[in-house]
Protein backbone atom coordinates (compact mmCIF):
# COMPACT_ATOMS: atom_id res chain seq x y z
CA UNK A 1 0.00 0.00 0.00
CA UNK A 2 2.73 2.47 0.93
CA UNK A 3 4.65 1.80 -2.29
CA UNK A 4 1.45 2.40 -4.27
CA UNK A 5 0.96 5.75 -2.54
CA UNK A 6 4.60 6.68 -3.12
CA UNK A 7 4.35 5.82 -6.81
CA UNK A 8 1.32 8.10 -7.15
CA UNK A 9 3.49 11.10 -6.27
CA UNK A 10 5.34 12.89 -9.10
CA UNK A 11 8.91 11.64 -9.61
CA UNK A 12 10.42 14.96 -8.57
CA UNK A 13 8.62 14.73 -5.23
CA UNK A 14 9.11 11.07 -4.33
CA UNK A 15 12.72 10.54 -5.45
CA UNK A 16 14.44 12.09 -2.36
CA UNK A 17 12.23 10.11 0.06
CA UNK A 18 12.26 6.60 1.46
CA UNK A 19 9.08 4.66 2.27
CA UNK A 20 9.08 3.38 5.87
CA UNK A 21 6.72 1.36 8.04
CA UNK A 22 6.52 0.69 11.77
CA UNK A 23 3.68 -1.62 12.70
CA UNK A 24 0.51 -0.03 11.36
CA UNK A 25 2.16 3.36 10.96
CA UNK A 26 3.49 4.34 7.54
CA UNK A 27 5.47 7.26 6.24
CA UNK A 28 8.05 8.87 3.99
CA UNK A 29 11.38 10.24 5.21
CA UNK A 30 14.09 12.26 3.50
CA UNK A 31 16.99 9.99 2.48
CA UNK A 32 19.63 12.13 4.20
CA UNK A 33 19.38 11.80 7.97
CA UNK A 34 16.60 9.24 7.49
CA UNK A 35 17.25 7.35 10.74
CA UNK A 36 16.94 10.42 12.96
CA UNK A 37 13.91 11.67 11.04
CA UNK A 38 12.16 8.31 11.31
CA UNK A 39 12.85 8.03 15.04
CA UNK A 40 11.43 11.51 15.58
CA UNK A 41 8.37 10.97 13.39
CA UNK A 42 7.44 7.50 14.60
CA UNK A 43 8.65 7.44 18.21
CA UNK A 44 9.36 11.10 19.06
CA UNK A 45 12.88 10.07 20.03
CA UNK A 46 15.33 12.96 20.38
CA UNK A 47 12.47 15.46 20.39
CA UNK A 48 11.98 18.41 22.69
CA UNK A 49 8.84 20.48 23.14
CA UNK A 50 8.80 23.67 21.11
CA UNK A 51 5.24 24.95 21.36
CA UNK A 52 1.76 23.81 22.29
CA UNK A 53 0.07 26.83 20.79
CA UNK A 54 -2.38 26.56 17.90
CA UNK A 55 -3.85 23.39 16.43
CA UNK A 56 -0.61 21.49 16.01
CA UNK A 57 1.70 20.62 18.89
CA UNK A 58 5.32 21.31 17.88
CA UNK A 59 8.46 19.34 18.63
CA UNK A 60 12.07 20.06 17.67
CA UNK A 61 14.67 17.41 16.79
CA UNK A 62 18.18 17.22 15.36
CA UNK A 63 18.19 15.35 12.04
CA UNK A 64 21.81 16.08 11.07
CA UNK A 65 24.61 17.46 13.26
CA UNK A 66 23.76 21.11 13.85
CA UNK A 67 20.58 20.97 11.74
CA UNK A 68 17.14 20.85 13.25
CA UNK A 69 13.70 19.77 12.19
CA UNK A 70 10.20 20.71 13.32
CA UNK A 71 7.64 17.97 13.95
CA UNK A 72 4.00 19.06 13.85
CA UNK A 73 1.22 16.76 15.01
CA UNK A 74 -2.04 17.15 13.11
CA UNK A 75 -4.66 18.35 15.59
CA UNK A 76 -8.12 19.71 14.95
CA UNK A 77 -9.25 23.18 15.92
CA UNK A 78 -12.64 24.69 16.64
CA UNK A 79 -15.44 22.59 18.11
CA UNK A 80 -14.14 19.43 16.43
CA UNK A 81 -11.16 19.37 18.79
CA UNK A 82 -13.55 18.25 21.53
CA UNK A 83 -14.78 15.32 19.42
CA UNK A 84 -11.97 14.15 17.13
CA UNK A 85 -8.85 15.90 18.40
CA UNK A 86 -6.30 13.92 16.36
CA UNK A 87 -8.42 12.14 13.75
CA UNK A 88 -9.71 12.99 10.26
CA UNK A 89 -12.56 11.04 8.66
CA UNK A 90 -11.76 9.60 5.19
CA UNK A 91 -8.94 12.15 4.85
CA UNK A 92 -5.22 11.32 5.01
CA UNK A 93 -4.51 14.93 5.93
CA UNK A 94 -0.78 14.38 6.70
CA UNK A 95 -0.03 12.84 3.29
CA UNK A 96 -2.22 15.40 1.51
CA UNK A 97 -0.31 18.32 3.02
CA UNK A 98 3.02 16.59 2.39
CA UNK A 99 2.22 16.20 -1.31
CA UNK A 100 0.93 19.77 -1.57
CA UNK A 101 3.95 21.20 0.27
CA UNK A 102 6.28 19.27 -2.04
CA UNK A 103 4.57 20.66 -5.14
CA UNK A 104 4.85 24.18 -3.72
CA UNK A 105 8.58 23.61 -3.18
CA UNK A 106 8.88 22.56 -6.83
CA UNK A 107 7.34 25.89 -7.82
CA UNK A 108 10.21 27.67 -6.07
CA UNK A 109 8.03 29.38 -3.47
CA UNK A 110 9.58 30.33 -0.11
CA UNK A 111 8.63 27.38 2.11
CA UNK A 112 10.72 25.17 4.44
CA UNK A 113 12.34 21.93 3.23
CA UNK A 114 10.29 18.78 3.77
CA UNK A 115 11.82 16.07 5.96
CA UNK A 116 9.05 13.52 6.19
CA UNK A 117 5.50 12.52 6.99
CA UNK A 118 3.85 9.82 9.09
CA UNK A 119 0.28 8.59 9.08
CA UNK A 120 -1.83 5.91 10.73
CA UNK A 121 -5.16 4.64 9.48
CA UNK A 122 -7.67 3.37 12.03
CA UNK A 123 -10.83 2.23 10.27
CA UNK A 124 -12.12 5.27 8.37
CA UNK A 125 -9.91 7.70 10.31
CA UNK A 126 -6.38 9.04 9.77
CA UNK A 127 -3.93 10.67 12.14
CA UNK A 128 -0.27 11.64 11.77
CA UNK A 129 2.49 14.23 11.70
CA UNK A 130 4.63 16.26 9.29
CA UNK A 131 8.32 17.13 9.63
CA UNK A 132 10.05 20.12 8.01
CA UNK A 133 13.47 21.68 8.42
CA UNK A 134 13.61 24.33 11.15
CA UNK A 135 14.28 27.92 10.10
CA UNK A 136 16.28 30.37 12.17
CA UNK A 137 14.17 33.36 13.13
CA UNK A 138 10.67 34.22 14.32
CA UNK A 139 7.15 34.22 12.96
CA UNK A 140 5.99 37.62 11.73
CA UNK A 141 4.08 38.37 14.94
CA UNK A 142 7.16 37.71 17.09
CA UNK A 143 9.34 39.67 14.66
CA UNK A 144 7.01 42.69 14.76
CA UNK A 145 6.98 42.61 18.56
CA UNK A 146 10.76 43.01 18.42
CA UNK A 147 10.90 45.80 15.84
CA UNK A 148 7.43 47.41 15.65
CA UNK A 149 8.71 50.78 16.90
CA UNK A 150 11.19 51.01 14.01
CA UNK A 151 9.01 51.50 10.94
CA UNK A 152 11.96 51.87 8.56
CA UNK A 153 13.30 48.49 9.67
CA UNK A 154 9.87 46.90 9.34
CA UNK A 155 9.12 48.33 5.91
CA UNK A 156 11.40 46.15 3.70
CA UNK A 157 10.38 42.95 5.51
CA UNK A 158 6.66 43.72 5.28
CA UNK A 159 7.06 44.72 1.63
CA UNK A 160 8.80 41.39 0.98
CA UNK A 161 5.91 39.59 2.70
CA UNK A 162 3.53 41.16 0.20
CA UNK A 163 5.76 40.09 -2.69
CA UNK A 164 5.88 36.50 -1.38
CA UNK A 165 2.08 36.37 -1.10
CA UNK A 166 1.70 37.75 -4.62
CA UNK A 167 4.16 35.16 -5.91
CA UNK A 168 2.12 32.44 -4.18
CA UNK A 169 -1.16 33.63 -5.70
CA UNK A 170 0.36 34.05 -9.16
CA UNK A 171 1.58 30.42 -8.91
CA UNK A 172 -2.07 29.39 -8.36
CA UNK A 173 -1.63 28.51 -4.69
CA UNK A 174 -4.33 29.59 -2.24
CA UNK A 175 -3.41 29.47 1.45
CA UNK A 176 -6.29 28.34 3.69
CA UNK A 177 -5.09 30.20 6.79
CA UNK A 178 -3.08 33.24 5.72
CA UNK A 179 -2.22 35.09 8.95
CA UNK A 180 0.78 36.69 10.62
CA UNK A 181 1.76 33.55 12.55
CA UNK A 182 1.98 31.55 9.32
CA UNK A 183 4.61 33.89 7.88
CA UNK A 184 8.11 33.24 9.19
CA UNK A 185 10.99 35.72 9.00
CA UNK A 186 14.44 34.18 8.62
CA UNK A 187 17.37 36.47 7.87
CA UNK A 188 14.95 39.18 6.79
CA UNK A 189 13.33 36.84 4.23
CA UNK A 190 9.68 35.77 4.59
CA UNK A 191 8.74 32.09 4.38
CA UNK A 192 5.18 30.77 4.17
CA UNK A 193 4.08 28.06 6.62
CA UNK A 194 1.22 25.59 7.22
CA UNK A 195 -0.40 24.57 3.94
CA UNK A 196 -3.03 22.37 5.56
CA UNK A 197 -6.19 22.56 3.36
CA UNK A 198 -4.46 24.85 0.84
CA UNK A 199 -5.50 24.66 -2.82
CA UNK A 200 -3.07 24.43 -5.73
CA UNK A 201 -3.48 24.27 -9.48
CA UNK A 202 -6.66 26.31 -9.82
CA UNK A 203 -6.38 29.91 -10.91
CA UNK A 204 -6.63 32.14 -7.83
CA UNK A 205 -9.41 34.56 -8.73
CA UNK A 206 -9.47 38.21 -7.73
CA UNK A 207 -12.24 37.42 -5.23
CA UNK A 208 -10.16 34.71 -3.54
CA UNK A 209 -7.11 36.97 -3.47
CA UNK A 210 -9.14 39.65 -1.73
CA UNK A 211 -10.50 37.16 0.82
CA UNK A 212 -7.00 35.84 1.53
CA UNK A 213 -5.61 39.34 2.06
CA UNK A 214 -8.55 40.50 4.18
CA UNK A 215 -8.05 37.46 6.39
CA UNK A 216 -4.42 38.51 6.78
CA UNK A 217 -5.49 42.08 7.59
CA UNK A 218 -7.79 40.73 10.27
CA UNK A 219 -4.88 38.87 11.89
CA UNK A 220 -2.83 42.11 11.98
CA UNK A 221 -5.66 44.02 13.65
CA UNK A 222 -6.61 41.14 15.96
CA UNK A 223 -3.11 41.22 17.43
CA UNK A 224 -3.21 44.99 17.74
CA UNK A 225 -0.69 45.95 15.04
CA UNK A 226 -0.93 49.24 13.23
CA UNK A 227 -2.97 49.26 10.02
CA UNK A 228 0.09 50.85 8.41
CA UNK A 229 1.93 47.52 8.67
CA UNK A 230 -0.71 45.79 6.55
CA UNK A 231 -0.72 48.69 4.09
CA UNK A 232 3.01 48.11 3.48
CA UNK A 233 2.28 44.42 2.81
CA UNK A 234 -0.26 45.56 0.20
CA UNK A 235 2.37 47.81 -1.40
CA UNK A 236 4.59 44.76 -1.83
CA UNK A 237 1.69 42.70 -3.15
CA UNK A 238 0.98 45.18 -5.91
CA UNK A 239 -2.13 46.66 -7.46
CA UNK A 240 -5.30 45.34 -5.83
CA UNK A 241 -8.42 46.93 -4.37
CA UNK A 242 -11.11 45.44 -2.15
CA UNK A 243 -14.81 45.30 -2.98
CA UNK A 244 -16.59 47.60 -0.53
CA UNK A 245 -19.14 44.98 0.50
CA UNK A 246 -16.42 42.35 1.03
CA UNK A 247 -14.30 44.79 3.03
CA UNK A 248 -17.32 45.63 5.19
CA UNK A 249 -18.19 41.94 5.61
CA UNK A 250 -14.73 41.09 6.99
CA UNK A 251 -14.86 44.07 9.36
CA UNK A 252 -18.27 43.03 10.71
CA UNK A 253 -17.14 39.41 10.95
CA UNK A 254 -14.11 40.53 12.97
CA UNK A 255 -16.22 42.64 15.36
CA UNK A 256 -18.65 39.76 15.91
CA UNK A 257 -15.78 37.36 16.58
CA UNK A 258 -14.33 39.76 19.15
CA UNK A 259 -17.72 40.17 20.83
CA UNK A 260 -18.46 36.43 21.00
CA UNK A 261 -14.98 35.71 22.35
CA UNK A 262 -15.04 38.70 24.74
CA UNK A 263 -11.78 39.66 23.06
CA UNK A 264 -10.27 43.08 23.62
CA UNK A 265 -7.91 44.16 20.85
CA UNK A 266 -4.58 45.00 22.52
CA UNK A 267 -3.05 48.39 21.87
CA UNK A 268 0.39 47.55 20.51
Amino acid sequence: MICKLLNQLPEGIRSPFIAVKDGRQQGLVFHEGSTAIQQALFKEEGCEALSTLGRGSMLKFEWLPGRWGILRQFLRGGMMKYVLRRYYLFDNRPLSEFSLHARILQLGLPVPRLLGVRWLRIGFFYTGALATEALEGEDLAQWLDLFKEDLERCRPVLFACGQAIREMHDADVLHADLQVKNIFISGGIPFLLDFDRAVIGKSVSLFRRQCNLLRLRRSFLKLGYRRQFFDIVLEGYGAISFNKWLDRYYKIKGHLSDAVSFRRIPGK
